[in-house]
C-alpha cells in the first residue's frame, strides 16, 4: 500500500498565496500485482502477432512500447517485427484511482 502527501497552496485571483494551506494525504493505494510476462522468439519472417498480456488487478489499459524499434514496433497490444535483433518491451500501466501505477518487462527476440 503507497502513501503519498501534497502541500496544496490556494492563490486568490490576483495571485497571492493564502495563509490557508492544505496539506493532503492519499492513502490506500493498492499494489497494482502486474505479473510478469514474456514473448517468445520469433523469426524475422513472422508475422505481426498480438501480445498476451499480463494480469493486473488495475483497470487502467496497459501500454507497451519497444526499446529498439529496429528490430521490433508495438501498435497497442500488437508487435511488428522489423528487423534481426533484441529489444525490450515495457508493459505499464498508470495509477488508477485505487491502484499504483506497474510495470513489468520482457525481452524478445528475433531471429534471421
Amino acid at each position: 500500500t503507497a502513501a503519498y502527501s501534497y502541500y496544496l497552496v490556494l492563490f486568490d485571483k490576483a495571485g497571492h498565496a493564502s495563509e490557508n494551506s492544505v496539506v493532503a494525504s492519499v492513502n490506500g493505494l493498492q499494489d497494482s500485482q502486474m505479473s510478469p510476462f514474456a514473448i517468445p522468439d520469433k523469426h524475422l519472417s513472422d508475422s505481426p502477432f498480438a501480445i498476451t498480456a499480463p494480469t493486473t488487478l488495475n483497470p487502467e489499459p496497459i501500454v507497451y512500447s519497444s526499446s529498439n524499434t529496429s528490430v521490433a514496433i508495438v501498435g497497442g497490444n500488437v508487435i511488428t517485427i522489423v528487423g534481426v535483433g533484441t529489444t525490450v518491451i515495457t508493459a505499464s500501466q498508470p495509477m488508477s484511482f485505487s491502484y499504483a501505477s506497474a510495470l513489468q518487462t520482457a525481452n524478445f527476440n528475433v531471429l534471421p
